[in-house]
């Protein structure tokens, strides 16, 4: 079965997070850019989206693409309600401040399922390398027993052409005795 939501599945696979914990991470990395976002408002004027992408940019990138929308959506709702006036109201005005949050909105689902396929990628990546070293070792114990093989058969080999030098050489030796034997019956000296 296909999954929607990859960021948002509750198995640990491949050494990743649960899903409460890469949620939490969206969650504390949201509030985080709230938190710097209004306590230096008053004395340094901030762009209102830029912690806040980076903190779906993190979530994405830690969590997948599930914990990316939620602290998409979360951080939508925090600049709505505390950094748009009217403050500590969700307003919504499409005309002024709704464009700016529906492009925000749409940047940072980019830029989560950028980071998820980035995550997926690097962690398929690391699958396929990790079954490559396996396939590797593989290998070179299947052809370290292949030398060990050739190794011995060449020294049976040595010791069987050492064994036919030996008898060779006896046999020319004792060809040669009776050639000369022979010679020597048929010319008396």
């Amino acid at each position: 079965m296909r999954d929607y939501l990859p960021g948002l599945k509750t198995k640990q696979r491949n050494g990743h997070s649960s899903v409460w914990v890469r949620c939490g991470t969206a969650v504390l990395l949201t509030l985080g850019a709230l938190i710097i976002e209004v306590a230096v408002r008053p004395k340094v004027k901030l762009n209102d989206f830029n912690l806040f992408q980076g903190a779906v940019f993190l979530s994405a990138w830690y969590g997948g693409l599930g914990p990316g929308i939620l602290a998409s959506l979360l951080s939508t709702v925090a600049i709505d309600y505390y950094l748009v006036p009217p403050l500590y109201e969700f307003s919504f005005a499409w005309l002024d401040d709704g464009i700016n949050l529906a492009v925000f909105w749409g940047l940072t689902l980019v830029r989560s399922s950028l980071s998820a396929n980035l995550r997926k990628t690097k962690s398929e990546l690391q699958l396929a390398h990790d079954e490559l070293e396996i396939r590797i070792q593989e290998r070179t114990e299947q052809l370290s027993h292949v030398n060990a093989s050739l190794a011995d058969e060449v020294a049976e080999r040595l010791e069987t052409e050492k064994a036919i030098l030996e008898i060779s050489g006896r046999e020319q030796r004792r060809m040669g005795r009776n050639c000369m034997t022979g010679y020597v019956r048929l010319w008396p000296v």
